[in-house]
């Protein structure tokens, strides 16, 4: 069944590439939320 409804799929049917939904932007508080994530934290001996 997959390889039918694949095979049925041609360019036309494809819709095109909208990097604004692929890449949205970020919102501030979405940057403060994640930055943590990126931050070196040192554990004392």
């Amino acid at each position: 069944m997959y390889e039918e409804l694949n095979n049925s799929l041609t360019a036309s049917h494809v819709p095109p590439f909208r990097p604004d939904l692929a890449y949205p932007d970020l919102t501030h508080e979405m940057i403060d939320r994640i930055g943590t994530y990126g931050t070196v934290e040192s554990v004392p001996d």
